[in-house]
């Protein structure tokens, strides 16, 4: 991928680490239907998201925990089993340097290109004094972001990561709404916003459009290394 200058935010917390899947198939994994259900802008792809649905992790998801292994596979949510805790932020690993050290202990089981990433939030004050879960602000390692990594975009998320940008399907209403078809505009081709601006302006109408998930907010998304194909 080119790169890019990062400009962080003063105000970004990080919350955690994790590594993602490059390998799967946008044809099968972002079919048509899917694409027409979830996403504002039909031709991104990969599609990057906090939300582990969204974009899978190389370990096994803990989300779908009545799903059959064949409905996880379809879904390229099998993988390494995690440890039993890495964080107050599943599927976040709080520590990156252990986070890398379980990815080298399961290489053979992934032999495939992956990202490591790292996640951060904007803890908007009037928002985060209205979540009664997550996100948690504890403490990670390393603390801070790095100058070296590249920024992905900002994804709109609940307390839990669920992405109310990929992962709240769209009606028709929505679609024909001015002002979310001025925000699908700011997407980049991660289906990300690259600015906070318009991620906030859609966290406001995500508020209002998917009221069970609100109040949402505004996290960034860091490349922190590329794992190529082996």
């Amino acid at each position: 991928m080119q790169k890019k200058i990062t400009v962080f935010h003063g105000d970004e917390k990080l919350l955690g680490f994790d590594a993602r899947k490059m390998w799967l198939d946008p044809k099968l994994h972002w079919d048509r239907e899917r694409r027409a259900d979830f996403l504002l802008r039909m031709d991104a792809g990969p599609v990057l998201s906090t939300d582990e649905l969204v974009w899978p992790s190389v370990f096994n998801s803990h989300q779908l925990p009545l799903a059959s292994e064949s409905r996880l596979e379809e879904l390229g949510l099998t993988g390494p089993q995690r440890p039993r805790w890495i964080g107050p932020n599943i599927p976040l690993w709080e520590d990156l340097d252990r986070l890398k050290a379980q990815l080298l202990a399961v290489d053979l089981e992934i032999r495939r290109t992956y990202w490591i990433i790292a996640i951060t939030c904007l803890p908007q004050p009037d928002v985060v004094s209205q979540i009664k879960y997550g996100p948690y602000f504890e403490e990670t390692n390393p603390s801070n972001l790095n100058q070296s990594w590249t920024l992905l975009g900002y994804d709109v998320s609940d307390g839990s990561l669920i992405s109310g940008l990929t992962n709240c399907g769209y009606t028709e209403d929505d679609r024909q709404k001015q002002s979310l078809r001025l925000l699908s505009a700011a997407l980049n081709p991660y289906h990300l916003f690259d600015s906070v601006q318009p991620a906030d302006e859609f966290r406001k109408f995500t508020d209002k459009r998917v009221k069970e998930h609100a109040p949402f907010l505004i996290y960034g998304l860091y490349l922190v290394e590329e794992i190529a194909l082996r």
